[in-house]
């Protein structure tokens, strides 16, 4: 039930097996709960790196593997507990005997990925029964945010590709003319 973007069911699975999240969202029933759970891990996490890393190279799209995608060079994809980067565009290359077309490769900073899912366990436990979050999940939740707030803050300074500088981030005071006189 890959319903993921960045994070796989095997990086879930540190935190919470299968089976206890499928307790929660009783199948596929409420599969959008850990979707959407992991949409606002990643927009956090994304809230305190934003304007210090390059965000579209820290969250790669991740998707489970379809036969029936087209993928151009560079596209990830998973499958079978594995990330795979293609290497050609193509379609229905399967990644785990095309050797060819797909090489293994997962481009996520681990650090971000255990952080990711301690966020999302953390929300998505939070969003059947507050009172019932265990205290490793919480404890895990807290950490990562701690560690976060020290990126933001410059106490922490990950290994995670930066934005390129290039120009001026000065902000224009405006368009107008400088006035000469003031009233």
């Amino acid at each position: 039930m890959a319903i993921y973007k960045f994070i796989t069911d095997q990086d879930l699975d540190v935190g919470m097996k299968q089976y206890f999240r499928d307790q929660i969202t009783e199948g596929s029933a409420n599969a959008h709960i850990l979707k959407t759970s992991e949409g606002a891990a990643v927009s956090l996490i994304k809230s305190k790196l934003n304007g210090l890393y390059n965000l579209a190279l820290v969250f790669p799209s991740i998707l489970e593997w379809n036969g029936s995608k087209s993928y151009a060079i560079g596209d990830f994809s998973h499958k079978a507990g594995k990330i795979y980067k293609s290497k050609t565009a193509n379609t229905n290359k399967n990644p785990e005997s095309e050797a060819a077309d797909w090489t293994e490769e997962d481009p996520r900073d681990q650090l971000i990925v255990v952080y990711c899912v301690a966020i999302t366990l953390y929300f998505f436990v939070e969003s059947v029964s507050p009172r019932k979050i265990s205290e490793d999940i919480k404890n895990a939740y807290l950490t990562a945010i701690e560690w976060l707030e020290d990126v933001k803050d410059g106490k922490e300074s990950p290994a995670l590709p930066l934005l390129e500088t290039g120009g001026s981030n000065d902000i224009p005071h405006g368009s107008n003319e400088p006035l000469d006189h003031y009233y």
